[in-house]
Parts: structure tokens; sequence; C-alpha cells
């Protein structure tokens, strides 16, 4: 036998950058943290590479909608590694609206829009398919005004977006006291307003310019005019348009003309100062939150020969007292009785309701908008009864002194952030008519320490129930199908939660820091543990997981330091990078026959970690895979292996010897620096070409041409 030995020294490398980490998706935008020296971020999405220089990134850029595994890397001097993969399943994202309608030279333009296919244009009823985001409107100059909306047709996936605002086009502008208008069919319509200075102003639209009555207010037409103070309308005014007068937080009065007939969505939003409101008998429409956040109205006062519109102790109705539509925000009872009669409660119809403490529903409601009550920071009671089919999204959001509900038992859905951040809220009955928990839905729920379920639920949305941190206990689940990304994330109390075989998925995670949770057992009908799932869980100590698993993606038991011992059975043909790091306490673990890589870091900082055995089917081991397991006695690596990567047994103290395959033909630097005495048995004659210079410390003998026995 030859023996020759050798002794190595390291050279100081710089040091690498953090990994990026902590993925967030908040309206499609990916978030991560900022990592200190970082000049840029490269993201690899499966064959597309992006480059960004923030710490965000648009998930629009995307080409199409499906599931994508998006890896980053931060770049500066030096490089960071590249971070866990972050698995972003895209849904059905409708397309932005076209904006910025601008006309130059009779030329029609928008912003463009690279999702879309193509643009739809209606021009006063006449649609025309536009390829990209410029229209010739040369050709239509008939001394009239055009009505123009436009739509973004999808691809790949994505839904076509609704219509544009109304834009209006002739070839002639005209202007008075710095309003711009056309002409149109002899009446005057108003479509802009210019700010020359700070100065506060009263606005007087004329009842008439040039003998032309002046009949309408286009869409955004006062738009951020801040300076305007004072409003006075043109008394033959018949229409005034979406967000017409929008954020004019200072106008205290508005008297709005006899003759007039339609009110444009949110036309009067953010009116700050504005304390009661006349509508007279003339309105036929009222847009949508045409009122919306006007924090000072106490009272809206419907003329009662109005046949569309009907007010009751200051509360906006429709005439038949079936729609609630609005509740003034500065209504200052703290205490509200919804007529018997009443069937819809309108979205946001008491959304920022400051004073508002209790509010009794009739059973002759139906449905509860979307933002109904949402941010009436007062309000500690609704009682609702069982004739309520539909609760809108964020319905309840952000009612911080909300302690109870009673939820409707024909309820089929709790959607989206319908309790978002309801702080007081302790005790919920979730009744057997419902099958779904939306999204965010009990998010932020921090005092809500029971729940009540039935075997109904079927899905669990993403973030349901983030940081719920004083639940406890989860266990009736038999029909459960779905768990979302983050559900039980931060339920920091949560001990034990029963999983039955109807479970298909539970995703991203899932049940992220859950610092008490002590047991789980997986359903045969799960094939994944995706990344992160139970993260954090520093108690969990009894893993059992079914021969049905194939996969373990990265970080899935990350930080969970109680975990002693856990069998991976042979069905697994993969598990992420960093699935099982800072596992302090585990001491052994048996690896599916079938892996074929150790990944990054897949061991790192088991410190309890005593010995591994690499199934013969495993080629590479990753860079730091079994990095600071302080008490690794043992390894006995595969037989067919080809890579050990950089810093894969690094500090590993108590490794008193090794045998290296012949088979291996890459050992990065420091692989086997166990900064202790090892004695490394290499079956090759000498240093390989692949074998990095420094891929044993100074305290190293190696022994090459060794014989096994």
């Amino acid at each position: 036998m030859f023996v020759f030995v050798s002794f190595f020294c390291i050279s100081c490398l710089e040091k690498e950058l953090d990994i990026p980490s902590n993925f967030i998706v908040e309206e499609n935008i990916l978030y991560w943290n900022q990592v200190k020296n970082a000049t840029k971020y490269v993201i690899d999405v499966k064959d597309d590479v992006f480059m960004v220089s923030s710490n965000c990134f648009d998930l629009y850029s995307l080409p199409e909608i499906k599931e994508y595994e998006i890896r980053v890397k931060a770049i500066g001097k030096v490089e960071s590694k590249w971070s866990e993969a972050f698995f972003h399943n895209a849904i059905e994202v409708m397309l932005s609206i076209p904006s910025n309608l601008y006309t130059f030279n009779d030329v029609l333009s928008w912003d463009i829009n690279p999702k879309a296919l193509f643009y739809k244009l209606d021009i006063d009823g006449e649609e025309i398919i536009i390829d990209n985001n410029v229209f010739d409107l040369s050709g239509y100059n008939n001394n009239k005004i055009y009505e123009l909306k436009i739509m973004c047709v999808g691809i790949n996936g994505y839904l076509s977006s609704t219509w544009s605002d109304i834009y209006f086009y002739d070839n002639n502008d005209y202007y008075y006291n710095n309003m711009r208008y056309k002409i149109r069919d002899n009446e005057v319509v108003i479509y802009s307003y210019s700010m020359l200075d700070n100065n506060r102003v009263k606005l007087v639209i004329p009842d008439e310019i040039d003998n032309m009555k002046v009949t309408h207010i286009a869409s955004r037409a006062f738009l951020n005019s801040w300076i305007i103070n004072s409003v006075v309308l043109s008394s033959n005014l018949k229409t005034i348009g979406d967000r017409a007068f929008n954020n004019l937080t200072d106008c205290k009065v508005l008297d709005l003309p006899k003759g007039l007939v339609s009110i444009g969505s949110y036309a009067f939003y953010n009116w700050g100062s504005i304390l009661e409101l006349n509508i007279p008998a003339s309105v036929e429409y009222i847009g949508d939150f045409a009122f919306d956040n006007c924090t000072s109205l106490r009272k809206f006062i419907v003329e009662d020969s109005n046949m569309f519109y009907k007010s009751v102790d200051g509360v906006l109705f429709s005439k038949n007292m079936e729609t609630l539509i609005c509740y003034p925000i500065a209504n200052s009872n703290a205490t509200y009785y919804i007529p018997f009669g009443v069937k819809i409660i309108y979205d946001k119809a008491f959304s920022n309701c400051r004073y508002l403490q209790s509010v009794d529903v009739p059973n002759s409601v139906l449905t509860i908008g979307d933002d109904c009550f949402n941010y009436c920071v007062e309000l500690v009671n609704v009682n609702l009864t069982n004739s309520v089919l539909e609760i809108g999204e964020r319905a309840f959001a952000t009612c911080k002194k909300l302690e109870y509900i009673n939820i409707p038992n024909n309820l089929t859905v709790i959607k989206s952030a319908t309790f978002i951040q309801c702080e007081k809220l302790n005790n919920i009955v979730i009744p057997s008519s419902v099958v779904e928990i939306g999204a965010y839905a009990f998010y932020l729920c921090i005092n809500l320490s029971t729940i009540t379920f039935f075997d109904s639920i079927e899905i669990i949305n993403e973030y349901a129930f983030y940081n719920c941190d004083k639940l406890r206990e989860f266990t009736s689940f038999i029909n459960l199908k779905r768990i979302g990304r983050y559900a039980f994330a931060y339920c920091t109390s949560l001990e034990e939660i029963l999983l039955y075989d109807n479970l298909e998925l539970i995703g991203d995670y899932a049940f992220f820091e859950c610092n008490n949770l002590e047991r789980i057992e997986i359903p045969s009908s799960i094939n994944i543990i995706f990344s992160g799932t139970f993260s954090g869980c520093i108690k969990l100590s009894n893993v059992i997981l079914p021969s049905s698993i194939v996969r373990i993606n990265e970080g899935a038991f990350y930080n969970c330091e109680a975990l002693v011992n856990i069998v991976l059975p042979d069905s697994i043909v993969y598990i992420g990078q960093f699935a099982f790091s800072n596992c302090y306490k585990l001491e052994s673990v048996y690896l599916s026959e079938n892996l074929t890589s150790i990944e990054n870091r897949l061991f790192f900082n088991c410190s309890s970690l005593e010995s591994i055995i690499i199934p013969n089917n495993v080629k590479v081991i990753g860079w730091s895979a079994f990095s600071n397991c302080v008490k690794l006695e043992r390894v006995i690596l595969s037989e067919n292996l080809t890579h050990i990567e950089s810093n894969a047994f690094y500090e590993c103290v108590k490794l008193t010897s090794i045998i290296v395959p012949l088979s291996v033909g890459f050992i990065g630097y420091n692989a086997l620096d166990t900064r202790a005495s090892i004695i490394v048995y290499c079956i090759a004659e000498k240093l390989p070409n692949g074998w990095s210079y420094s891929w044993v410390s100074s305290l190293a003998i190696v022994i090459w041409g060794y014989i096994e026995d």
C-alpha cells in the first residue's frame, strides 16, 4: 500500500453576502430582506433571469399564469449563495385598467400593458381592436365630442381588464377660468382644471358659458385640486363623472343643483369637511362610494319626492328601503338598529364610522357587502341573524374592539380578510355550513383563543389564522382538503392539530413558528412537504411521515430544535436545502435509498447528530450540508458519490476518519476541514484535478491509495 501524507493551509477568503430571505408577496410584488452591501439582486425563475436594484420584484414581469420556483441571490463586491426556493403559485390575475389616456395632435395614447394581447377601443359604442397603445383619431372630427373607453385583453391566462373611465375627445378645446371644456350638442362638458399656484380658491362653475349651458363634469375633472376650498355648481348640471371632485379635503359645503341626474363613483371621495348632504329629487343614480371617506359627514337628507333614494335618520337607502347604501361616518350615535326590510348592506356602508359601537342586524338582511364595517374602530358588538347568506371581503377588517360575533349558519364561505386584525375577538363558532375560510380571514386576531369548527371545512386559505397566537388546538378537520401557505404561521400557542386522509395540500410555511406544536402526523394523502412548512416549530419532537411522501422542500423542518430523530421513507426522492438545518437535538436520521443528492445546508448545525449513512444513489453532497455537526463521529459515503461541495463537513470536530470513494471527482474548499485532527482515507492514488487545494485543513492526515478491507 502506497501512503502519502500531506498538510494543507487555508487562504483567507472575503466573506460572502448574506442570503436573501423572508420572502413575502403583497399586491403581486415579491419582497425579501435587504442584504447589507448588496447593490443588486439576481432573480432566477426557471428559464428566465431578471436583475433588480432593490429588494423587491414585480411578479407581473413573469410571462404567464402558473406556479413558479423563484430563487434570489445578492450581488455586491462579492455574491451571496442562492436563496432557498420560493414557490409562487400565480392565480388568475385581472390586468390593470388602461390609464393616463392622452391626446396629442389627434393621436390617442395610454400606458402600455406588457401582458395585453391587444386592446379594445370603444368610440361611442363602436368597438375597434388595436394592437398597440396608440390610435389615430384624426378621422373623428365631425364637430362633436366622442366618448372613448379602453380595455386590455389578456394573454397566457391573465384576465382582461374592465373598461377604463370615459375619456371625452373632440378637436376643439376651450378654456374658462382655469377650466378646460368641450362642447357637445351645444352644451358644455368640463373635463379638467389647472392649478396655477397654491392659493386657496372658491370654484364657481357657471350656469352658462357663451350662452351654452354647463351640463356635465367629466370624470376626474377636479381630481386632487386641493387648493379648492369651496364649490358652487352650475344650476344646469346633469351629470358628475367618476372621481370628479375626489380629494377636495377642505370643502365644507356642497349644494347639489335641483336638476342633477347622475353622480359618479367616488365623485366626492375624501371631502373631509362637509357636514351634511342634500340630495335633490332629480338624482337617479349615485355611483359606488360617491361619498366615501367624507370624515365629517353627519347626515344625508334626500328630498321626499326622489324616486330612487331615501334617507331615514340621516342614513342613505334605496327608495324601497331594501339596500342600506351609506351610513355617515361622523354620525355620533353609538348604537344603530338597521330597519327591518333591508336586504343588502352595501359595500363600505359603515366603513370608518368611528363612533359606532353596536349594530343590530334584522333577519331580513341577506347580504353584507365588502368592507362594510371596515375600520369601525369602536365597534364592540354586531348582532347577526341566520338570514345572512353572504358576508363580503374585509367586512369587519380592523374592528379592533370587536369581541364577539355570531356567524350565521347559512354562510358557506368566510371570505378573504373578513376579520383581519380584529384584535379583541376571542371566541368564535364557525357553523357546519361553512366549507371554506378565505385568505387572511382571521389574520392578526391576536386574542382569538377558541374556535369551534365542524367537519364541513374543506379549504383553509393562505394566512387565514396568521399570528393568532392564543389558539391552542384544531381537531375537527376530517374533510379538510387544503391548507394554504402561512395559514397557521406564528400561532405560537398551537399545541395540536389533527390531519386526515382527505388532505391534499399543506402550503409553504403553513405552520411556521408554531412554537408549541409538539407532534404532527402527515396523512398518506400528502405527497409533498412544501418549503418551511414546520420551520421554527421549536417544540416539535414527533414527526410521522407516510410512505406517500416523495419530496420535502427547502427549510421544511428548519430550526425544529426539539426533533430528536426522524425516519424518511424510501419513497422520498428529494429533500431541499436547509430542510433540517438548526435541528440541534437531532441525533439520528434514516435517509431514503432513492435520494440522489444531499442539498446545501441540509443538516447544517445539527449539533447532536452522531452518525450518517449516505445512500448509494447519492452523487452530490451540497455546500455546508453537515457543517457544524459537532458531534458527528461516523460518516459512510455513497459508493457512487461524485461531488462533495465546499464546507460540506466543516467544523465536524468529532469526525476522526472518513473514507473518500474513488468515484469522487470534485471536492470543494474546506469540504473536509473539520477544524480538528482527522484521517482521510482516499482510494485515489493522488490529488484528483477536480479537488480544491484547500479541501482539508492543515490538521488533516491524508492517506492516498487506500485499499479497503
